[in-house]
């Protein structure tokens, strides 16, 4: 859903408490054309206070351009929004073959670390060009950020 659209709902008096699961997706642009992921950050905001009962998170990248900046804002800033969504359990990470870029893993892990309840994480599957062991080695960094989290490659 748009993030602007998604603000706008949260927002309401009676936003969603019954909302389980919410999917944030930047759009689709050029790959040449950014797109600004701070929209994002008015959603995560609301999301503890509009919808308690949020336990599924989506979030598709596209395009690529500023999602580096974006995932280590949150893992370097000490009053991410991420930190407040106790609630999430599950969350799924989605883009196409450019989240398997190095800058982009190597941020994941203690991105996913700042979501306090996290137990299940769903991750963009590789294209074809990403060696086994890459994967594993994926694999390997977020269960030593984020022991007990079931990891899943789709």
């Amino acid at each position: 859903m748009d993030p602007w659209f998604t603000v706008w709902l949260l927002n309401r008096e009676k936003a969603s408490e019954h909302l389980t699961s919410l999917g944030l997706v930047s759009g689709v642009y050029p790959l040449s054309r950014a797109f600004d992921y701070n929209a994002f950050d008015g959603v995560l905001n609301r999301i503890p206070r509009s919808t308690p009962h949020l336990a599924t998170l989506y979030i598709s990248f596209y395009p690529e351009a500023g999602v580096v900046e974006w995932l280590d804002k949150h893992v370097s800033q000490e009053n991410s929004p991420v930190a407040a969504l106790k609630s999430i359990t599950t969350l799924n990470l989605f883009h196409s073959g450019n989240m398997w870029r190095r800058e982009v893993m190597a941020l994941i892990p203690q991105f996913i670390a700042r979501f306090p309840g996290l137990q299940r994480f769903t991750y963009t599957s590789a294209p074809p060009s990403v060696e086994r062991a890459t994967q594993r080695s994926f694999i390997k960094e977020i269960n030593r950020a984020c022991p007990g989290v079931t990891v899943d490659i789709r």
